[in-house]
């Protein structure tokens, strides 16, 4: 599933860069801060579960973490 709204994820990215209209833009922005949280939580579930280490946790939240900064700033810049 995390890979999944990953690639989900990047394809929101990537439509909402080409997208002239402002408030399509706009939407495939918020959706993608949306998949970024659901992410997260994944992330969250599959540690408490015992799935992945809390270090493979740390790094990917870390990673999440910078990606959620910039699509903020991105969308920030665009009002």
């Amino acid at each position: 599933m995390i890979y999944n709204d990953s690639l989900e994820l990047l394809e929101l990215i990537i439509k909402a860069n080409y997208e002239q209209e402002k408030s399509v833009k706009q939407t495939y922005q918020i959706a993608a801060l949306a998949k970024i949280n659901k992410i997260d939580f994944y992330l969250e579930r599959a540690y408490k579960l015992k799935y992945i280490s809390e270090k493979q946790c740390l790094n990917k939240t870390n990673e999440l973490i910078k990606i959620n900064k910039m699509l903020f700033a991105w969308c920030n810049n665009a009002k």
